[in-house]
């Protein structure tokens, strides 16, 4: 799903917002793409509703009622705490029990285009179980959300150098990753971490993500970016 207001001619539009409030905590957090849900006492939105933090657009993807204390407290870290137990104190301290509703949210884009890394992109939000059985030879450059909150840069190696003694693959994913944040807007962050995946033709993003989870750089959770280079080159070939 690509989640922006632009007009036909490429103006942008007002977005209507809803008040939901957040402790001063957790406005950090959510800016950096670490807190992703929040529970009420009630449901307080509207699947498609929108609302602003620091001048930052999100829009609720969905809402759950959730009635079981163990359940809510394994979603500590997308709650925005540093672990369950943080959560608990937080939820006794300001007496909250179940029933809760749990409400999702991401980052709503106001402009679609994103500039990162000396990279054009589209902005976009698709959930890796959408796309986990696609062939990495049929396509797959682009910036991806980790479940660390880390951004998941992935460009095609076009002159990759293999040993004499090791098979050649049928091609090979060259990757970067970022720290948290920065995917959603204008920036050219240095890397912190890396490397590079040969691939097989029958191989797919499922094998790029196992082989994140085996080096412990982290878990894809969605496809937030889609170089505009593909997307102008898909929208001019024949169908």
């Amino acid at each position: 799903m690509i989640a922006y207001h632009v007009g036909e001619d490429g103006a942008h539009g007002p977005i209507d917002v809803i008040d939901l409030k957040f402790e001063d905590r957790f406005v950090g957090p959510i800016l950096y793409g670490k807190k992703t849900t929040t529970l009420r006492r009630s449901r307080k939105a509207d699947v498609g509703d929108r609302f602003s933090i620091a001048g930052q657009y999100y829009i609720i993807n969905s809402i759950d009622k959730c009635e079981d204390l163990l359940s809510i407290l394994s979603l500590w870290k997308e709650e925005g705490f540093q672990s369950a137990g943080d959560m608990l104190d937080w939820m006794e301290a300001h007496d909250y029990s179940p029933p809760l509703y749990l409400h999702r949210f991401e980052r709503f884009f106001t402009n679609p285009h994103i500039s990162f890394a000396g990279t054009s992109y589209l902005a976009c939000s698709v959930p890796y179980d959408l796309i986990a059985g696609r062939r990495l030879s049929s396509g797959y450059e682009g910036l991806y959300r980790l479940a660390n909150c880390n951004i998941l840069e992935c460009h095609e190696w076009m002159d990759p150098y293999w040993d004499d003694d090791e098979e050649e693959p049928f091609g090979a994913v060259y990757y970067d990753i970022f720290f948290a944040g920065g995917a959603d807007q204008e920036c050219d962050p240095e890397p912190i971490d890396g490397g590079v995946l040969g691939y097989s033709e029958s191989d797919t993003l499922r094998t790029l993500n196992d082989w994140l989870v085996g080096c412990g750089q982290g878990l894809i959770i969605k496809q937030v970016g889609v170089p505009v280079d593909a997307c102008e080159s898909a929208s001019g070939e024949d169908v």
